[in-house]
């Protein structure tokens, strides 16, 4: 959160120097400020900039976070949804997202100050609620939510969701034998899983 801010400064300062008619303090005119749409009012713009953060943790949390997860594919997907979010909010909240994205700018041109509280406020509240539906739809959360959501098994030193036959059957491996099966060739073709869907084990 912390570098994500810094860099988000570091780029306004940037801009500042090297954009004509750019200044630091400039105020609500600065480039890369935030400001709602014409007629948007503050609760508008706080369900805008909520949705539009929802969509994009969703994506991370189905796309990269939780099992299955889609690889390398995955940071396309998160592009294309925050393509999408910006093409959507654009005209109406100018499509902030990140908390980050709207508070460098306003730090270094010190603009819009009465309604970036209300973009932050929308994007935290729409990325919480991402990460709490997550939950239930991936059983991955960190250990101390357990007794909130107990349903799904958890790889937890690992982090990620664990429902299939094949995860689980290697979560059982690992806390018998302290170590995961190896594969076979042949497992090793189809995802660690033999033809007749066992898992390769070692005696």
């Amino acid at each position: 959160m912390f570098a994500q801010l810094f860099g988000s400064i570091f780029g306004s300062l940037l801009i500042a120097g090297l954009i004509p008619g750019s200044s630091i303090g400039m105020g609500d005119k600065g480039t890369g400020c935030f400001a709602p749409g014409e007629g948007v009012t503050k609760g508008m713009l706080f369900g805008w900039e909520l949705i539009l953060a929802f969509i994009l943790v969703s994506t991370v949390y189905a796309c990269a976070i939780g099992a299955p997860n889609f690889g390398n594919i995955a940071p396309l997907a998160v592009g294309v949804s925050l393509a999408l979010d910006l093409m959507a909010g654009a005209a109406y909240s100018g499509g902030g997202v990140s908390p980050v994205r709207v508070l460098g700018p306003a730090i270094v041109f010190h603009c819009n100050w009465n309604t970036a509280w209300v973009y932050m406020l929308g994007e935290m509240t729409g990325g919480a609620l991402a990460g709490l539906l997550a939950c239930p739809l991936y059983g991955d959360h960190a250990e101390w939510l357990d007794p909130l959501f107990p349903w799904g098994d958890k790889h937890h030193d690992k982090n990620v969701a664990c429902h299939s036959a094949t995860c689980r059957e290697e979560s059982r491996y690992q806390q018998e034998h302290g170590h995961l099966p190896l594969p076979t060739d042949d497992s090793a073709r189809n995802g660690g899983v033999s033809k007749d869907g066992d898992l390769t084990t070692i005696v």
